[in-house]
């Protein structure tokens, strides 16, 4: 593919950070309309939590069954496909009518977002061949999802508040329609004819490199942490703090800010210091965030700090374990990345799933997520052995 030209690669970029931002508001959405769900459908909290749970384990599968097949159509072709599907999700859910149905919602919404950030880290390296512009797009692309949380959900939020959980759930459509017009102008980067051969060693190959297993480990365990901590945040205000749709929109406001700014400030920091002490300083800072809940973070106004923390590591190691998995295999980055967001969707359903057991086990929040955190330091384990298998220090 030849070289394109600053101005449309920087386009380009732009383009790709929005179907980020529409996937992280359509995953995440149950956070902010938990309540108004588990009060229409007469279920509790945690039953509807567990829609995360069926999303995340459907997304997972996708995403390894896209693995192999991801340099046999363009990214023009899987980004316009997927978000076409996550409209049809969308649109389910807001229709709705009974529990069994925005199950099968979430699991649509599944089959959608699986590989859809794949496609989206991808597509920027296919056309941006230097490595500090790559790095800066994969930041960029991935402040798609923080600005899912600056203004997606405290939006959703507000939604909820005037309108209802349904017409909050079908907004998300109106950015997904965009996503599908901005994704008309990817260029064409499929591999033309590969064998079949090719395209099944590409999935085994990236199975055999143990360091690039050891940095999918480390985003199961961030997501888990990560969707654990989210799915019942809303309702931990609402219940612990006695807050409203105003606190938890100005909470997921703070939050939103704070990962923006630590998303521009990655690439920088990635290209004076190593990504790995970076990455293992975030990763051991998400655990000690979240083990401090009800402890460290006790108070309405710590709320603001703790939901700070958890976003600027989550950005910082985000980002960083990404930019490691497209340096890995090169010449696989499609099946490395779609697999990595299958790495994503199990650890997000296991924290769901996590979450909510612990919440009904352990009957608070705050040792809900204790567990999280306490399961998020096996992340810093993982990136010990990942720099060990590689054998030299990461860049």
């Amino acid at each position: 593919m030849a070289e394109l030209s600053r101005p449309r690669e920087h386009a380009l970029v732009a383009i790709l950070a929005l179907p980020a931002f529409t996937y992280v508001v359509g995953v995440l959405q149950l956070s902010p309309l938990l309540t108004a769900l588990a009060s229409e459908f007469d279920v509790s909290e945690s039953a509807v939590g567990q829609l995360t749970t069926i999303g995340g384990l459907v997304g997972t599968a996708t995403a390894l069954l896209a693995a192999p097949w991801m340099q046999r159509f363009s990214r023009r072709t899987w980004i316009t496909a997927e978000a076409g599907l996550f409209v049809m999700a969308m649109l389910m859910m807001a229709a709705a009518q009974a529990f069994v149905m925005l199950a099968v919602a979430r699991v649509v919404a599944g089959i959608a977002g699986g590989a859809l950030l794949a496609n989206c880290f991808t597509a920027a390296s296919e056309f941006i061949p230097d490595l500090r512009r790559r790095n800066r797009a994969v930041a960029i692309i991935a402040s798609g999802t923080t600005v899912a949380i600056l203004a997606g959900l405290p939006l959703l939020t507000l939604i909820d508040n005037a309108f209802g959980w349904r017409w909050a759930s079908g907004s998300v459509v109106v950015p997904l329609i965009v996503v599908i017009l901005g994704a008309l102008g990817l260029p064409d980067g499929r591999v033309r004819s590969p064998a079949a051969n090719q395209r099944r060693v590409g999935f085994r190959q990236v199975l055999e490199q143990r360091a690039t297993l050891w940095l999918l480990a480390v985003l199961v365990f961030l997501f888990l942490a990560y969707i654990g901590w989210i799915t019942y945040f809303g309702a931990y205000v609402e219940q612990g703090y006695a807050g409203g749709a105003g606190r938890l929109g100005t909470l997921f406001l703070v939050g939103g800010i704070s990962e923006l700014a630590a998303n521009a400030l990655a690439p920088a920091l990635f290209r004076r210091f190593s990504v790995y002490p970076l990455a293992m300083i975030s990763a051991a800072g998400l655990a000690v965030t979240l083990l401090g809940s009800g402890t460290l973070f006790s108070t309405a106004s710590s709320l603001f700090v703790s939901i700070s923390l958890l976003h600027v590591f989550t950005s910082f190691l985000y980002i960083g374990s990404n930019t490691l998995l497209l340096n890995t295999q090169p010449a696989q980055r499609g099946s490395v990345m779609a697999i990595a967001s299958a790495a994503t969707g199990f650890g997000g359903s296991a924290g769901a799933l996590i979450g909510g057991i612990a919440l009904s086990t352990l009957g608070n929040y705050q040792s809900a997520y204790q567990v999280l955190g306490a399961l998020m330091l096996f992340s810093v384990g993982c990136l010990v052995l990942s720099q060990r298998a590689r054998g030299a220090g990461f860049s």
